[in-house]
């Protein structure tokens, strides 16, 4: 018997908030990249620390007009809804109670990686979903790492 060739389902952004509005997927750590649902990695305490400690950091430096979103999601476009460790955008809280923000001005994904620099793979499967990229590449693009002054700098210039 012949068998039938593997399909998968290509999911929309609006299909899937809606089946995570109506609880389809609670407890299940996933996000739509590119139309599909993919599984988070776990958290272990030493990322959930380094989290915490990013979020912190700049939001003690941001100016008014700026939030900071702790692992929520980012609409990207009509397949992607990824969540970002750490999304700086424009903005209160409550601009965000209909729907997700768009654009985010900065993005932190924090990595573990027992090496010096990390590579762009390794950050996250965020990266791979962003289709217009806030910056060109640079000379430091290879390891999608920076210091927590660059990211205040950055914030400040396009305040």
């Amino acid at each position: 018997m012949k068998q039938a060739p593997f399909t998968s389902k290509r999911w929309r952004r609006v299909e899937y908030e809606r089946l995570v509005d109506v609880g389809a997927f609670e407890g299940e750590p996933l996000e739509l990249l590119g139309g599909q649902l993919i599984v988070a990695e776990p958290q272990h305490s030493p990322h959930a620390a380094a989290v915490g400690m990013v979020g912190d950091t700049l939001r003690a430096s941001l100016p008014p007009g700026w939030i900071i979103r702790v692992q929520a999601p980012v609409a990207l476009d009509d397949e992607s809804a990824p969540e970002p460790d750490v999304a700086v955008v424009r903005g209160s809280h409550p601009d965000y109670r209909r729907a997700h923000p768009a654009r985010a001005a900065l993005i932190v994904e924090v990595a573990e990686s027992s090496g010096p620099t990390t590579r762009a793979d390794d950050v996250s499967r965020w990266v791979l979903a962003e289709r217009a990229p806030l910056a060109l590449p640079d000379f430091r693009w290879d390891r999608m790492a920076y210091p927590v002054h660059e990211c205040e700098e950055f914030l400040r210039a396009i305040s």
